[in-house]
């Protein structure tokens, strides 16, 4: 809107109703979700804005120099093999040069347009201290605008469509071969292994309550047992468990939840070493445990 306004009539950058169409379309399940859960106003503003935005308080690459190193090769490599379709404009008229671009922008053509959706949508991300890669994702929409005009007014044989059709058929079946291969190896994140290791020791049996120690982010583990499970966070990283927590632990939990027959905890493995089952078969017997290389799970029986 700021740099295209061929239209008789301008479009407005400011119009109440189309704003306020946005607003309710933008935020009414958070308005509904803060009147059944008044609380999570503070979570919102706090956390998911504040926090995530002006702090590295969640660890997500908060480093000044982190976009460059997680964005920009998540666009370049993330959009190949038509990335190099996309940028050849890029390259062929050196459009880094400040003098270029400025040029290219005052046109007001398709690509000046698109290039400015990326550099302003990649300058927003940046101001972010929480990021990631998969949130450049809305920008493949103007990468992919832009590949479509190079491919268009590139010349044969890289313009044709025989040569585009056969880039495109040879980048599938790579991603074919890719996830097939993968397929054949069991990810160290599989939920679905760590639950069967959690049953081995008595999680989804009738009284259970599963425990999620030292680890915040097992919505999957949820999933395979109904929706429950609950954090226990029990020592910093390195640190053993303190003499006396388990049993207080333990205790306290019991206590808190009359119904459980036995609780299942489920922990990562740290160099070798799953510290809170290590202490709980130590000091809770008969609690049973087991284990792999990533995750270990152990439980204990409430005493009569």
């Amino acid at each position: 809107l700021l740099w295209h306004r061929r239209a008789a009539t301008p479009a407005r950058l400011v119009h109440g109703p189309g704003m306020a169409l946005g607003a309710v379309a933008a935020f009414w399940w958070f308005a509904v979700v803060i009147a059944r859960h008044p609380d999570l106003l503070d979570y919102f503003v706090g956390k998911e804005i504040v926090a995530r935005v002006a702090t590295d308080e969640f660890h997500r690459h908060g480093e000044w120099y982190a976009p460059f190193m997680l964005y920009v090769p998540a666009i370049a490599f993330g959009a190949l093999p038509w990335a190099a379709y996309a940028f050849m404009p890029l390259v062929r008229e050196r459009l880094w040069e400040p003098r270029r671009a400025w040029a290219r922008l005052r046109d007001r053509g398709p690509a000046g347009l698109f290039l400015l959706w990326i550099a302003t949508s990649f300058v927003i991300l940046s101001l972010s201290r929480s990021r990631l890669p998969l949130y450049v994702l809305p920008l493949m929409a103007p990468v992919a605008l832009l590949a479509a005009r190079a491919m268009a007014r590139t010349p044969a044989p890289w313009g044709s469509l025989r040569r585009i059709f056969t880039i495109a058929a040879v980048v599938a079946a790579l991603i074919a071969v890719g996830k097939g291969g993968a397929s054949l190896r069991a990810p160290s994140r599989d939920m679905g292994r760590l639950w069967n290791l959690a049953q081995e020791v008595g999680a989804g049996s009738e009284g259970a309550r599963l425990v999620s120690v030292d680890h915040g982010r097992l919505q999957g583990l949820r999933f395979y047992n109904g929706g429950q499970l609950d954090p226990l966070w029990v020592a910093l990283p390195g640190e053993p468990v303190s003499e006396g927590q388990v049993a207080s632990e333990l205790a306290r939990m019991f206590d808190e939840w009359p119904d459980a027959r036995r609780i299942v905890f489920v922990e990562p493995v740290e160099k070798g070493i799953a510290r809170w089952c290590a202490a709980l078969v130590e000091d809770a017997p008969p609690a049973r445990s087991a284990r792999n290389q990533r995750w270990a799970a152990c439980s204990v029986e409430r005493r009569s």
